[in-house]
């Protein structure tokens, strides 16, 4: 009987030590390219929700702008029109939407830094709220002065991520009445 013990010994010796390494760094290996996949899985999610919120945020800032420059009495009522800023009244207040650094802003009271309400942030600190403003309903002149103004060329170029900026734009027609 003893014999069959020492025969059963020899055939199931179990693991050897370098193949149980072998199985520790094999799934060492799985468990590192796991976590290299979930982890950009994780930052792909979060740029694509970074990129949607921010879209969300310029196109409801290009809504209000579209509806204040739609709201404008008549073609006079624009009072400035630089590449940064707009300023139009009501005949009575006095109303801008501007950027200053990575927020665009809509001024009610014509003071710069008074009665402020932020429309936007993180948009492009150089060229993030663009406005141009044509003399033509087919925009394809500039508008000389102010007085002649049919037609503003509004854009907002927004960041989708680190140096990554997306635009959006549109145009309001002055409505002459």
């Amino acid at each position: 009987m003893s014999h069959d013990v020492s025969f059963a010994m020899k055939t199931h010796r179990g693991f050897t030590l370098i193949e149980i390494i072998a199985v520790l760094v094999l799934t060492a290996i799985l468990v590192v390219t796991g976590v290299q996949l979930l982890s950009n899985i994780m930052l792909g999610y979060v740029s694509a929700e970074q990129t949607y919120q921010n879209t969300q945020k310029a196109q409801v800032a290009l809504d209000r702008i579209v509806v204040e420059l739609t709201s404008v009495a008549s073609m006079g009522a624009i009072t400035a029109c630089s590449q940064s800023n707009i300023t139009y009244t009501d005949g009575t207040n006095i109303f801008m939407i501007y950027q200053t650094g990575s927020v665009v802003l809509y001024n009610m009271g014509g003071v710069v830094g008074t009665q402020d309400y932020t429309l936007m942030d993180d948009v492009d600190q150089n060229n993030g709220l663009r406005f141009t403003c044509y003399d033509s309903y087919t925009g394809t002149s500039v508008a000389a002065s102010v007085g002649d103004i049919k037609l503003v060329d509004v854009a907002l170029r927004f960041s989708v991520g680190q140096d990554l900026f997306k635009d959006l734009s549109t145009q309001v027609a002055i409505q002459s009445y």
